[in-house]
């Protein structure tokens, strides 16, 4: 007959008891509750990890993002043009997208290449979830098309 644990441990008794009691339930499902422990160990430190990577991703895009708009506004158009390559394809996934594709719209509006200024304008307009930057792109890509 097992006998119903109580909420408030009045002898030392009872609590040798109840501590018998978990030892013996840890002993007879030892493999599941060790099974179950592994996997919430190793899915907490690839979370961790995860998360930690991918910060490390995010603050790498804007630090090349800003360094893209460096050579943009010195006009040293071949080396932003590298970096934005880069940008548009190892880092898509960050937040640094529209605001990539945004610049690499800029960077061929200058070039006056428009076509390729809308469609990268675009593209940062179907990226972009920050209300705040849709009017700079929509203004970007209005007066590409009026010079296209």
């Amino acid at each position: 007959m097992v006998k119903k644990i109580s909420t408030r441990i009045n002898t030392k008794k009872d609590f040798t008891f109840t501590i018998q009691q978990v030892i013996n339930i840890c002993n007879k499902y030892k493999q599941p509750i060790l099974g179950v422990s592994v996997v919430i160990l190793i899915g907490s430190i690839l979370g961790i990890y995860f998360f930690v990577h991918y910060r490390k991703l995010a603050d790498r895009a804007w630090d090349r993002l800003a360094i893209t708009y460096g050579f943009l506004s010195q006009g040293m158009h071949a080396q932003a043009e590298q970096m934005l390559t880069e940008l548009t394809s190892k880092y898509s996934k960050t937040k640094t997208a529209p605001y990539s594709f945004l610049a690499q719209g800029d960077l061929y509006f200058a070039q006056r290449k428009f076509t390729e200024a809308i469609n990268s304008y675009n593209t940062a307009l179907n990226l972009c979830k920050r209300k705040k930057l849709r009017p700079l792109i929509l203004y970007s890509l209005g007066v590409s098309y009026e010079n296209n």
